[in-house]
């Protein structure tokens, strides 16, 4: 249980990226925070907490 709690509590920041993604009306707005993204997925990974990033990722965007 508290792994699971840990895990959401390391992808907030990659919540939070998303959300201002989502609500970016310039596309160079969009570019920078995908950037942003690409740099918090690949310290979650490095920290083994792939487990299903790529699917979170999928579901944050849309």
């Amino acid at each position: 249980m508290l792994g699971n709690a840990f895990e959401i509590l390391l992808k907030a920041k990659l919540y939070s990226i998303y959300w201002f993604i989502r609500a970016a009306h310039k596309p160079s707005e969009r570019l920078k925070y995908y950037g942003y993204a690409e740099v918090e997925k690949k310290r979650l990974i490095n920290l083994s907490v792939d487990r299903g990033l790529r699917l979170l990722c999928h579901h944050l965007v849309n």
